[in-house]
């Protein structure tokens, strides 16, 4: 089921595993954009100090976010929220290892209910980026 919404914080209408495979060549290719718009889209600025908490470490471009790996490294991401649901996303530096991970945010019912999920999220999508299971 995809989320239809009036406000596309994802920016993107698709299914994960869509995404997933198709942004790797977005993100880390350059093979959708010329190289001189990838690179306009990665030049980043430190998030501002409200978002610090949920993003910590995280820099800002033009649509793509960069953050530290706990495994060492960094990711690229558009994470995003509406409706009733949430998707975290990220792509390694290489472009080798993509993940992304979609769930309801019916938990969303107080600011630390959303911080807790947003997260738990975000810990899946390192795990996943850095190749070994969550809770390891």
């Amino acid at each position: 089921m995809l989320p239809m919404c009036l406000w596309t914080a994802f920016a993107v209408m698709t299914k994960p595993a869509r995404w997933s495979s198709s942004s790797r060549p977005v993100e880390m290719g350059g093979e959708l954009l010329p190289p001189a718009q990838l690179a306009d889209m990665k030049r980043t600025v430190p998030v501002s100090a409200d978002v610090e908490p949920i993003w910590p470490g995280g820099r800002y471009g033009l649509g793509l976010a960069r953050r530290p790996l706990p495994c060492g490294g960094s990711y690229w991401g558009h994470d995003g929220g509406d409706a009733g649901y949430i998707t975290g996303t990220g792509v390694t530096d290489d472009g080798r290892r993509s993940a992304v991970v979609s769930m309801s945010s019916a938990l969303g019912d107080s600011p630390d209910h959303a911080l807790r999920q947003q997260r738990a999220a975000d810990t899946l999508v390192q795990h996943a980026l850095c190749g070994r299971p969550a809770g390891r």
